[in-house]
């Protein structure tokens, strides 16, 4: 099961899959890639103009579908007793073996991103694609 999270104003927390840790953002995504590269997932966390941190799932491009992974949204837990919670909980049942890439959106691509990107190339090499 990977779980996604915000806390603070600027971490993200990911539990999981190869990969995950807390990353130092305001605006995060990452790709959850299953074994075999041919499931992927775009999963997003961000927070708002109005304290609040928000998840989502998307394509990582638009050839590629949606994996039938089952998704929920939920209240994360409260960090103490005096705050109730200011962050959505995106649970994600990955198969084993999925790993995330990720970034901040205001960076450059990570070497997991490039990685992931040469792998795909070769992928469609050995298919015969382009």
């Amino acid at each position: 099961m990977v779980t996604i999270s915000g806390a603070s104003d600027d971490l993200v927390e990911v539990a999981g899959c190869e990969g995950a840790d807390e990353f130092n953002c305001e605006r995060w995504q990452g790709d959850l890639v299953a074994p075999g590269a041919d499931e992927q997932m775009r999963v997003h966390c961000w927070y708002d103009d109005d304290g609040c941190w928000q998840v989502g799932v998307g394509q990582t491009i638009e050839d590629r579908q949606l994996p039938p992974w089952p998704v929920t949204i939920t209240q994360a837990p409260a960090m103490n007793p005096r705050n109730p919670g200011y962050s959505a909980l995106l649970t994600i049942d990955a198969p084993a073996g999925t790993r995330l890439c990720h970034r901040c959106l205001n960076s450059s691509p990570s070497a997991c991103e490039r990685r992931h990107l040469a792998e795909a190339l070769k992928a469609g090499l050995k298919e015969g694609t382009s």
